[in-house]
């Protein structure tokens, strides 16, 4: 007679054997798994005194291509309770959740920086974005993107809006320079776009560069370690999501002091900003790089001719 174990260890191996000839005969199956180990994507989240946050982390799963490849870090700064419990069970793999106090929030940087040391599990691409509903297959998108280039990100500035946009120079004040957007005169989610600076709104690229976007507390200082670290910053080539409402979030560093910052200066100085002297060259003012290509220029304002024109009008 065998014994009641003999029999346990006989039908777990049984079982076993069954899984394996079911998991080989589903190639979707397979396929997802693949996926999940090779295109695997952290989306670095904080949220501040926000009660509604998890409807727009779901959003995000559901928008997904393939959600079981997202993996969603939020770091929730409360006053009172935790909403984490909330969470649907079909997606607490997805998202993961480290609590504390509102009382120890101090800039984004710091917030996005504490979510990254405590959530992430070595996927191999990493999104930073503030509250934002993404487009359809928005992971596909953006892995199309930056598979092939270790040394790129996609950043754009999150609008109330639809409208496929570029980042344009507003002005220079003292410490700081203002930022707006122009719309895309062609689109399409096939191609990327030359961008004029690094935007803290949205930003994805492979894990290798995540570091970057905690290594300063200003946009400009992390706009220039992107540079030193010969990373490109492109815009996707049409809109991949738009801002949703939220509570005040965590605020950003607003001004910087560039008395010792000659790494950032001399940055500025090589895109065509001269801090001291306020001026800004007119490419950037139109949203265009010192030296665009066809491609920019088409992209931006449908033709070389009118991107040249644009320029002009603004020496």
């Amino acid at each position: 007679m065998w014994s009641f174990s003999l029999v346990i260890v006989i039908f777990a191996c049984i079982h076993a054997i069954f899984s394996i000839v079911a998991h080989i005969c589903n190639p979707h199956s397979n396929k997802i798994d693949n996926d999940i180990l090779e295109n695997s994507i952290f989306v670095c989240i904080v949220s501040y005194k926000d009660e509604n946050w998890i409807p727009d982390v779901i959003n995000m799963l559901t928008s997904s291509k393939c959600f079981q490849r997202v993996f969603i870090g939020v770091i929730e700064y409360i006053e009172k309770e935790s909403i984490s419990e909330d969470i649907p069970n079909k997606f607490r793999n997805n998202i993961r959740v480290k609590t504390v106090s509102s009382k120890t929030a101090k800039l984004l940087s710091h917030g996005r920086k504490e979510c990254f040391e405590n959530l992430y599990r070595n996927e191999k691409y990493v999104l930073f974005t503030k509250s934002a509903q993404l487009c359809d297959s928005w992971d596909e998108i953006l892995i199309n993107y930056v598979r092939e280039n270790d040394e790129m990100v996609i950043s754009t500035k999150l609008d109330n809006s639809t409208d496929s946009k570029f980042l344009k120079i507003k002005s220079v004040e003292t410490n700081n320079v203002v930022l707006c957007t122009g719309d895309l005169h062609s689109s399409h989610y096939m191609q990327y776009i030359p961008s004029i600076l690094w935007c803290e709104d949205f930003s994805f690229g492979k894990s290798e560069c995540a570091y970057i976007c905690f290594s300063g507390e200003h946009f400009l200082e992390i706009a220039a370690n992107y540079h030193e670290e010969d990373v490109k910053v492109y815009h996707p080539g049409a809109c991949i999501g738009k801002r949703v409402p939220h509570p005040t979030g965590l605020r950003s560093k607003t001004t910087i002091s560039l008395a010792k910052k000659e790494k950032v200066v001399a940055f500025l100085k090589k895109i065509g900003i001269d801090m001291k002297r306020k001026h800004v060259a007119p490419q950037l003012l139109c949203g265009l790089t010192l030296n665009p290509n066809s491609e920019e220029c088409i992209s931006k304002y449908g033709s070389i001719w009118q991107a040249k024109l644009m320029i002009e009008n603004l020496k």
